[in-house]
Parts: C-alpha cells; sequence; structure tokens
C-alpha cells in the first residue's frame, strides 16, 4: 500500500515538474485542427536561452549609435561584439544542455547567437515539449503546431521560447492579395496592367522613373560615383518563393534599361526554392519586391541578396517565424550583412506571446547594431483588426514587427499627383483587393521609445479623440508606427511573365529600402558608416528631408456590423502635420536627405 502512494507521489511530483511552465496558443484564428501530426515528420526548433539582462545591453548600444548627438553615432559593431553584448543567464546554458541531453537531442543541436538549433522528429519534439503536435490547416496550407507545450521548472527561467509550437502565422485568407486577384479577377495571361506612365494623376503607374521623380532621387550635381558591389541591400522573402530571372529581367528592360544591361541579379541565400514554386498566390510578393527594389536602386547599386529561407508557403511548412529566427541569426552571427533589408510582412501583434516578440525584437536591434537598417510593412488594414472576409473589427490591433521600437516601420501613399494617405477610398480600383488603408498606430508590448517622446506625444495630445482611450487594444503610452511612408499602390509587376498593377505598404517598404541604399551608397563613396538603424536619426530631422504628408487618414474601410460598428467607418487615424499614425513622418526627398547627411555627419 505504501509503495503504491509513493510510486503516486513520485508520478505526481515528476507531472508537476515537467508541467512547471505552461505556453500555451493565444489565437490560432482561421486555421483548423486536422489530425495528430505524423511523429516520424521533420521537425527544427529553436529554444532561445534567456539574456543576462533582457537584452538592455544591445538596445543601450544601439540607441548610442543611432543618435545623431551621440559620441558613437554610426560605430557599428562586429558579429562577435553583438553576441557577447547579449549572453545567456548564469548557468543558461549548462541548465538546457542538460535537459537535451536527458533527452539524447545535444549531439543534434547547434547554436547561434544565443539560439539552439535542434533538427528533430515530430515524435521526440513531443517528448521534449511534453506536448502533441497537430496538423492545421487554413484551406491553403497545411502546418504543425501544438496548442501547448511544457518546460520543466528547472530550464524554463532559462528558456525565452520554443518554437515551432504555439504560435501560428496568419491564415492564408486574410492575408494574400493576389490570391483574391486570381478569384475575383481574369486569368492572369487575360490581364492587362492599367494606368499612364506619365506620373502626374492618381492612377499612374508606379514605375522606377516615376518614384525617382516624386521624390527627387538623382545624384546629378552631386559629388558621387557609383561602383559595383560597394553597397549591398537585401529582399527577405516572406513566402518561400524566390523571384523569377526571367520576370525581373523584362521588369528592367521595361521600366529601368540602363540597369537591364547589365543583367543584375540576386544572390539566394537559404533552403527555399529558388524557381519559384508553382502556383501564382506564392510568387506575387517576391516578385513585386525584387522588381521594384532593383528597379530603382540599379544601376547604382546592384549588389543585391534574397533571404529565402522558406516563408508562409515555403518547404518547411507553416515555419514562418522559425525561418525568420534563422534569418535573424544570420544578420547577427555572419562576417558580413546587408546594409538595409526589406521585409513586407507583419502580423496581428496579439498573435505572438509577448516573450516571443520581444526576444525577436531584441534580435533585431542586434542586427541593427551590426549597422543593417531593417524596414517593415505597415500592414494593408489600418489600425483595425480584421476578420477572414476582409470586414474591420471595432478594435485597435497593431502589428508586428511593425511595432517592434528597433526597426523602421513603413506605411502606404497613393496619387502621385497629389500625395496622400492610402485609403480604400483614394486608392485606384485595381489596387483595393486585399488593401484597405495603410497600417499604423501603437503597440500593445512596446512602451514608446525615447527618439518617439516629442512628436508621437504631440499627436496624441492633439488628435486623438477622447473615446478612443476606453476602446480595446488602445494603448496610449504604446510605441507609435509607422515611422515613415511611401508611394504603395499601382506597381506594376511581372508574374509568370504577364504585368499587374500590385498595391499596398509591401510596394512601399522596398521603395524606402533602396532610397536608404542610395544613400548608403553615397555615405559608402564619401568613406563613412552606413546609416543603420534609421529611427533617430530620422526623428531628429524634424521634417528636413521629408514630405509631410497632411490629407487623408487610415479610419475608411468596412466594419462589422455584429462588432457594434454602424457608420461604415472604422476606427482609425487623421493624416495631420508632423508625425501621424497612418504615415509617420512622411515621405523621403532623396536630394534633402543628401544634404542632410552632409550637414549632420559627426566624423
Amino acid at each position: 500500500m505504501y509503495t503504491n502512494v509513493l510510486l503516486a507521489a513520485l508520478l505526481l511530483a515528476a507531472q508537476s515538474a515537467s508541467a512547471a511552465v505552461q505556453k500555451r496558443a493565444l489565437s490560432s484564428h482561421g486555421w483548423q485542427k486536422r489530425s495528430p501530426a505524423p511523429p516520424d515528420g521533420p521537425i527544427k526548433l529553436h529554444v532561445a536561452l534567456r539574456q543576462e539582462d533582457g537584452g538592455a545591453a544591445i538596445e543601450r548600444r544601439l540607441t548610442q549609435a543611432s543618435d545623431p548627438n551621440s559620441a558613437g553615432f554610426r560605430q557599428h559593431m562586429s558579429a562577435s561584439q553583438a553576441v557577447e553584448l547579449s549572453p545567456p543567464t548564469s548557468g543558461c546554458v549548462q541548465s538546457v544542455e542538460g535537459w537535451l541531453r536527458e533527452h539524447g537531442l545535444l549531439e543534434k543541436a547547434s547554436s547561434s547567437a544565443g539560439i539552439f538549433e535542434i533538427d528533430t522528429t515530430i515524435r521526440l519534439a513531443e517528448e521534449l515539449l511534453n506536448t502533441t503536435y497537430y496538423t492545421f490547416s487554413d484551406g491553403v496550407q497545411m502546418i504543425n503546431r501544438a496548442e501547448v507545450y511544457h518546460l520543466p521548472e528547472a530550464v524554463a527561467s532559462s528558456v525565452d521560447f520554443v518554437t515551432p509550437t504555439t504560435t501560428f502565422p496568419r491564415a492564408a485568407s486574410a492575408q494574400n492579395v493576389l490570391a483574391m486577384l486570381t478569384k475575383r479577377s481574369a486569368p492572369l495571361s487575360q490581364r492587362q496592367t492599367t494606368g499612364s506612365k506619365d506620373c502626374n494623376g492618381p492612377d499612374d503607374l508606379a514605375t522606377p522613373t516615376c518614384i525617382r521623380k516624386i521624390y527627387d532621387i538623382t545624384f546629378e550635381g552631386l559629388n558621387y560615383t557609383s561602383q559595383p558591389n560597394r553597397t549591398t541591400f537585401a529582399v527577405y522573402a516572406t513566402e518561400g518563393a524566390s523571384f523569377n530571372p526571367a520576370d525581373l529581367q523584362k521588369y528592367l528592360e521595361e521600366y529601368n534599361p540602363s540597369a537591364a544591361q547589365a543583367s543584375p541579379s540576386y544572390q539566394v541565400i537559404g533552403p527555399g526554392d529558388s524557381r519559384s514554386p508553382g502556383g501564382i498566390a506564392p510568387k506575387f510578393e517576391t516578385s513585386l519586391t525584387t522588381q521594384s527594389f532593383l528597379g530603382l536602386a540599379a544601376p547604382e547599386v546592384e549588389s543585391a541578396v534574397l533571404y529565402n529561407y522558406g516563408g508562409v508557403f515555403g518547404p518547411e511548412k507553416g515555419a514562418t517565424y522559425d525561418n525568420f529566427v534563422t534569418f535573424l541569426q544570420q544578420l547577427i552571427s555572419n562576417t558580413t550583412v546587408p546594409s538595409v533589408v526589406s521585409v513586407s510582412e507583419s502580423a496581428p501583434e496579439n498573435l505572438f506571446d509577448p516573450d516571443y516578440a520581444r526576444r525577436l525584437c531584441n534580435m533585431m536591434a542586434q542586427a541593427g547594431a551590426r549597422g543593417v537598417s531593417l524596414l517593415f510593412s505597415a500592414g494593408n488594414n489600418g489600425p483595425n483588426g480584421d476578420s477572414a472576409g476582409g470586414k474591420h473589427k471595432t478594435i485597435f490591433e497593431p502589428k508586428f514587427p511593425a511595432s517592434c521600437p528597433w526597426i523602421t516601420a513603413v506605411g502606404g501613399t497613393t496619387n502621385v499627383a497629389d500625395e496622400q494617405a492610402a485609403t480604400k477610398d483614394t486608392i485606384p480600383l485595381t489596387s483595393r483587393l486585399g488593401f484597405t488603408s495603410t497600417g499604423g498606430g501603437f503597440s500593445n508590448v512596446f512602451p514608446r521609445p525615447e527618439y518617439q517622446t516629442g512628436q508621437v506625444q504631440s499627436y496624441m495630445d492633439q488628435h486623438i479623440p477622447a473615446n478612443y482611450q476606453t476602446t480595446s487594444g488602445f494603448n496610449a503610452s504604446g510605441r507609435g508606427y509607422p515611422d515613415i511612408a511611401a508611394f504603395s499602390t499601382q506597381f506594376p509587376t511581372f508574374v509568370d511573365g504577364f504585368q499587374l498593377p500590385i498595391g499596398g505598404t509591401s510596394a512601399a517598404t522596398p521603395t524606402w529600402a533602396a532610397v536608404i541604399a542610395l544613400l548608403n551608397d553615397y555615405e559608402a563613396f564619401h568613406n563613412r558608416p552606413h546609416l543603420g538603424f534609421l529611427n533617430p536619426w530620422l526623428y531628429s530631422l524634424n521634417g528636413t528631408g521629408l514630405k509631410d504628408i497632411v490629407k487623408g487618414g487610415n479610419n475608411v474601410g468596412d466594419c462589422l456590423l455584429s462588432q457594434g460598428c454602424s457608420l461604415g467607418q472604422a476606427l482609425g487615424y487623421d493624416v495631420t502635420p508632423g508625425w501621424d499614425p497612418a504615415t509617420g513622418l512622411g515621405s523621403p526627398m532623396f536630394r534633402n536627405l543628401v544634404k542632410a547627411l552632409d550637414a549632420g555627419y559627426v566624423s
């Protein structure tokens, strides 16, 4: 009898220890659980070791390196310095190694930038995390995720997150613009890009020539000479689809002939399919970004990298942000890194465990400390949540990684003749599918950074309706975004040899990234460091070098009547002089930014 009681007590104690910390899924909206995941299926786990000071040291260093008034302005770090400044907590490595060794996984683990990466099987991952993986479907793709996982008490204090586990990517039905185009329009081969190339009307195409004209992007008369391979820029493929070289060449021949003569291309890094897997949906985002980026930056800057670790539609199904962790590890640990990276991806902040989001944000700070400018799209659904049918909810739903204070978030504008915030009422008809209005708002995870104190607080004091204070999801002290904006509609894009117009902040982001790449090359010509993390410098300009957008807002869209919205207008923010949570500080005026660099750089 006593033996049975003792065994039961020991079993209960063991279960309590293994279940000491539980991490549950915050949201699986849009995903349907199908069946248990195949036990022999492969999975790559990332176990993030907790940092000694929660990442505060690297953030302090980045603040110094990005502040124009600091003696450490633009003094970027090496890979070893970035890693050494964010060490794991004392005893953390030994604790996690012991845990992995106990489960026979230590020999399968590698470590980079404070994160263990373990190639294993679903069965062994389930044993390690005391969980069950299931296959989920959104009707387009299948992913393997857990609804909850457990860490032993001795390990939990040493770990920030384990992934892929309980974090779900956005369901495809709510995110893919071109999928909607495919369903609602004629076949791709029968569609034509419409709009003038004259660059003076609301529906004109956003060609490289047009963008250069409206943003004064020219080196004419400046002390500058281009040089091959002096500056490298990069694109992160969010879909696991690579660019199509033939489409890129066709785009350049049509819109940037001087660049086409050199046949520039992208160096692909990662296991994603470089041939662009079949089907239109996986291709359009990468095609848009790679073509518009190189179309604007070339021929002055042609050294281009495509990070393709298999995104939402990639070969490692559904492991979007695992692949993103791998990408960030590369930016932190590689000897050489690109000067700027364009990422056309943001998802609802509430999909992410706060510990997970904070650690990813800190990793982006580490990349910034390396001298990398990270630019993210602010989203295409205004500041509100949206359902799978594209209808707005009457809540504020900030987007991540746009809400991370250590990156630069890019909003969208429209109408080259009279630039204003992009909304469903102002953008051309061809851009309205899946693009309701430019994203923006205030984070519920990250507090307002010091560099935003003046401009953002001024907006809060003067332009926020009183009823917003009690609206779900509104945070008056949160990090505001976007930081900047650019034209975001009618971008001609070649997909499988055919041309169509695409819109969204996914177009605005590579536009700004190309501007930064050109500025970085100008600085390199003058033997000055790359710009690195941009925000403190941009906010310090007080409008110099930027075109302030003063028309529109991101509060136009269809609302869900079931959510109590009766006016057909969603909650949102007005565009005002100065910073606002629809267009940020404004769009770029290239030559004025060059003047600001020449006038303000501290040698």
